[in-house]
């Protein structure tokens, strides 16, 4: 080889190199850094969810009690919770009453995160906010029943066509 094709080799070579360089210099160019902040406000929120909207004993002659009947309750909380349930007035027909002392609940079953107040069977209390039942740890699926005891004695007044009836109220709160 000659060294004229030496030399126009070592520059072809030189050439290349260069290319290369100003060609991958770009992606190591100057930089430039910006900075984003973010930022959200989280409300506090509390949901209560139960599964079932209504109880129907049918048919209870005296001397009846019933245990039978029990409601999941199931809070979802974003802060400590609490758990109250109250009623609008006893079992009513009309001007005939099934006492308080006879129409009872009580807390069981309380999942992860949730404490019970009302272990043992408690009268409901009239209006708001009722009587607490249970209290929990924020969190998603905080599990508990409400069990129902319902007596029936025999001075209650028979009616084969007309229920007695009462509504009870359950509310969650964040305290």
């Amino acid at each position: 080889m000659s060294r004229k094709t030496k030399i126009m080799a070592l520059v072809g070579v030189g050439l290349m190199a260069l290319l290369v360089m100003a060609l991958g210099a770009g992606a190591f160019a100057a930089q430039d850094t910006e900075q984003v902040a973010v930022q959200v406000t989280v409300p506090t929120t509390i949901q209560l969810a139960l599964d079932t909207a209504s109880i129907d004993y049918g048919t209870l002659a005296p001397p009846t009690t019933d245990t039978s009947e029990v409601i999941g309750a199931t809070v979802n909380s974003n802060k400590a919770w609490s758990l109250y349930v109250s009623k609008d007035q006893d079992l009513t027909k009309g001007t005939d009453i099934i006492a308080s002392t006879n129409f009872l609940f009580q807390g069981e079953n309380a999942g992860g995160g949730v404490t019970l107040d009302v272990t043992s069977y408690t009268q409901f209390a009239t209006g708001a906010p009722g009587t607490l039942i249970a209290h929990g740890t924020r969190g998603a699926g905080r599990t508990l029943d409400v069990r129902y005891s319902l007596t029936i004695p025999w001075d209650v007044e028979g009616d084969d066509t007309t229920p007695y009836t009462a509504t009870h109220t359950y509310t969650a709160t964040q305290p």
